[in-house]
């Protein structure tokens, strides 16, 4: 894989005509083009809430490949998802093995050549993986949580798998459901926005395009009564960066995201949510936003 590049990536058909479709996720806008439209036409079904009419800020041009291409490629690359700065210029290798893709990012020109195998939970995943290096050049974050919005103020609820983020958003009766899966936060006005995402394990459910600005987050934890901890910098600090979603080694980009949960923390109250699984937990939640 040392000489991936450009050129090698992106082998195309060129007397092939291509389309494009434009996305808009976290307000940064994509252009996904390919020669394949039935593949298009799947990604428009996945991404309908998403879609806009341009501009895009992000180019990425898709090229479909078999699977037994991908074997000789791949055996030799650690089996864990990876995002890696390369060692000339502002260009970036993302890739999985198991799901399997590669792509180069260039940070600068915005463009993305991707080489994947044809399926839209493949482009999802890379699609993801994508948006955390582009989210931490901006100051933002991909955060595994759930949200809702309330008269155009959001709260979120984070916490690894299982803690219950789809549970505590389901319960919250009468709020907009920006997201149950995975939450884009990014700075705002000397402030916080907090926009909804296609990610997440559910494909019906929770799917959003809408944005609030940030009030409130909340640590979860199910127990048997509800109860509100304020928690100290430190440890809300330390939590968020445990639920941000960082792949692969590269030093400065981890840096940039715990940047992140710091400035979070100095703007935003941090509490660790108890809460049982009835709605009237919310009346611990109601009181501080």
């Amino acid at each position: 894989m040392g000489k991936l590049n450009h050129q090698t990536l992106g082998k195309q058909d060129t007397s092939i005509q291509t389309e494009k479709f434009f996305i808009s996720i976290g307000g940064i806008g994509c252009a996904i083009i390919s020669h394949d439209v039935r593949f298009l036409d799947l990604l428009r079904t996945r991404y309908q809430w998403f879609q806009s009419s341009g501009p895009a800020a992000y180019e990425i041009l898709v090229r479909l490949a078999p699977i037994d291409e991908f074997d000789l490629e791949m055996t030799s690359q650690p089996f864990y998802p990876l995002v890696r700065k390369m060692t000339s210029g502002d260009n970036y290798i993302i890739r999985r093995v198991d799901n399997p893709f590669v792509a180069v990012v260039n940070t600068s020109s915005r463009k993305v050549l991707v080489k994947m195998w044809n399926s839209q939970y493949c482009f999802d995943s890379f699609l993801r993986m994508l948006f955390t290096l582009i989210l931490s050049d901006e100051e933002g974050l991909l955060l595994q949580a759930s949200a809702v919005s309330d008269n155009g103020r959001a709260t979120v609820f984070f916490g690894p798998p299982g803690s219950g983020k789809t549970m505590a958003t389901r319960l919250y009766a009468g709020r907009k459901i920006l997201t149950d899966g995975m939450v884009i936060i990014k700075p705002h006005n000397g402030g916080f926005r907090v926009y909804g995402t296609p990610f997440g394990g559910d494909f019906t459910f929770g799917r959003s395009n809408a944005r609030a600005e940030l009030a409130g987050l909340y640590l979860l934890k199910k127990d048997t009564k509800n109860s509100l901890v304020p928690l100290d910098s430190t440890q809300a600090v330390e939590n968020l960066y445990k639920c941000a979603l960082i792949f692969g080694d590269d030093h400065k980009m981890s840096s940039r995201i715990r940047h992140t949960c710091g400035s979070l923390v100095e703007t935003i109250p941090v509490y660790e949510l108890h809460f049982s699984p009835a709605p009237s937990f919310w009346q611990e939640v109601n009181v501080r936003i």
